[in-house]
């Protein structure tokens, strides 16, 4: 019997190159009512597993020879089966004995000797980078559904990256060591050069059971471009049938946040959305477990966060929960210990800072107060923000106590309302347009040039103005003419 790999070509996918040969005798022998006797000896000349991707062809395995070997007789198969390297070290070696009256393996052994994982880069796009070695001694007896299985399994130096994310697993080093119907795991890897550790046991006597523990310490995370984190995780998931119980604590000890506005002109997605294929059908994502989530994330005051106007650091104590199939919750406190909010045009100071969770993630209930001191009047006006977040109930406040119309000039504009403009309607739409003048970006271009702050945009139907201070005690001004070109 010869057989070559144009033979199979029909079988193979169009994206998979197969070239070998096998060179050997198979006896065949049967009779009415009888099981048939199968006798196979065949050599396996050299040859390669090649897949074609961006029109190069790669190699996933090559070998220099092997053998199988088959025999089938009284309801029971018997077959071994080995590949060579180049270099003539064995690369996998199999053997079982299969009872076909109940389904049972009798004797099975695995052998895999420093399988390379980098030849199946190319098969997982989403990877820039997959690196490793797996090696396996494994004896395999009882039942097809409930098999007994003795030996390890082990990866060593493992690397592996997702392409266009700038976090990197390497050195992965991972043992599986399997007693019956147990497998202990164990092994550790580092992130981003810092190292964690994964710990485990599975067992499958009755149904599918396991419980996985990942510790790190100071562990440096990032999802580019939002968010960069400094976290220490101690997590513990358990696996039960299609059950995944996650719990632990996650203390974020220091990282970013930076919240970037939608482009210009764009919009969020609606709630309604229905993502499709390309054959226009709905795009299901099926979960392979039923989750139910359990995990406190504590938040250390170093985090920070900026976008939408704010600029500070916050910190809090959070519990996640989520039963299966509910939608997650969050229960908890998070505090702003230090701040900045631009609001009305102008860059306020956040003296208090609460946002509440009490169940839904969208909807907390939040109390923050920003404020402007007028150093030189000797008073402090704010906004005061209360409520839940669809629903806040914003007031102006003031220190001495005055007129809304009042705060609110003094808010914008940095001082009190001109006899011109004593008329609260009129002082609320001057210190309204200035807010909308501020909105134009001039006033972020100039608060970014060197020694200016306190900058004041202010204005009435003659003159537009913009003001600042130079270091602490040089006061600069400049008008812009709007009726006549008068400019001081």
């Amino acid at each position: 019997l010869k057989l070559n790999s144009e033979l199979l070509t029909a079988f193979i996918p169009k994206d998979i190159d197969v070239s070998g040969a096998l060179d050997g005798d198979i006896t065949l022998a049967w009779q009415s009512n009888v099981m048939p006797t199968v006798n196979g000896n065949l050599l396996i000349n050299e040859g390669h597993i090649k897949t074609t991707k961006d029109e190069t062809l790669h190699s996933l395995l090559e070998w220099q020879s092997g053998q199988l070997n088959l025999r089938m007789n009284n309801n029971k198969v018997d077959g071994n089966f080995a590949l060579n390297a180049p270099d003539n070290t064995e690369i996998i070696k199999a053997s079982s004995v299969f009872s076909l009256t109940d389904n049972r393996i009798e004797q099975g052994n695995i052998l895999i000797n420093h399988f390379s994982l980098s030849p199946l880069l190319v098969l997982v796009p989403e990877l820039a980078t997959l690196e490793g070695g797996v090696s396996t001694q494994l004896t395999v007896e009882g039942a097809l559904d409930n098999p007994s299985i003795n030996g390890n399994i082990a990866l060593t130096k493992g690397k592996a990256k997702i392409a266009g994310n700038m976090n990197t697993l390497d050195d992965i080093n991972l043992a599986l060591d399997f007693k019956g119907n147990n497998v202990e795991v164990s092994g550790g890897l580092n992130l981003n050069h810092t190292t964690a550790t994964l710990t485990g046991n599975a067992n499958w006597q009755s149904e599918l059971k396991g419980e996985f523990n990942l510790d790190g310490e100071s562990l440096s995370f990032s999802v580019p471009p939002d968010l960069t984190l400094t976290l220490s995780p101690h997590l513990n998931a358990q696996i039960q049938a299609s059950a995944l119980k996650l719990s632990g604590d996650v203390e974020i000890l220091d990282g970013k946040l930076t919240i970037d506005k939608l482009p210009q002109g764009s919009v969020s997605l609606s709630k309604d959305v229905i993502i499709v294929n390309d054959d226009g059908e709905k795009v299901v994502s099926e979960k392979p477990f039923d989750v139910s989530t359990n995990i406190r994330v504590i938040i250390a005051d170093a985090f920070k966060v900026e976008g939408q106007g704010f600029t500070g650091r916050l910190g809090g104590d959070l519990q996640v929960s989520q039963q299966p199939q509910q939608p997650l919750q969050l229960f908890g406190n998070l505090k702003v210990p230090q701040g900045r909010y631009k609001a009305y045009g102008q860059d306020l100071s956040l003296t208090k800072g609460n946002i509440t969770f009490n169940g839904p993630t969208n909807n907390p209930y939040v109390a923050m107060q920003a404020t402007r001191t007028i150093e030189k009047e000797n008073i402090v006006v704010g906004i005061d923000a209360t409520g839940l977040a669809n629903s806040l109930d914003i007031k102006l406040f003031s220190n001495p106590t005055m007129q809304q119309s009042e705060t609110l000039s003094y808010l914008v504009r940095g001082r009190g309302l001109d006899a011109e403009t004593g008329d609260s309607n009129t002082a609320i739409g001057v210190a309204l347009g200035t807010a909308i003048t501020n909105y134009s970006g001039v006033l972020e271009q100039i608060e970014k040039l060197p020694l200016i702050n306190r900058v004041e945009i202010d204005g009435d139907e003659k003159q537009a103005s913009i003001a600042g201070y130079l270091g602490d005690k040089v006061y600069i001004k400049y008008g812009l003419g709007i009726m006549e070109p008068i400019n001081e």
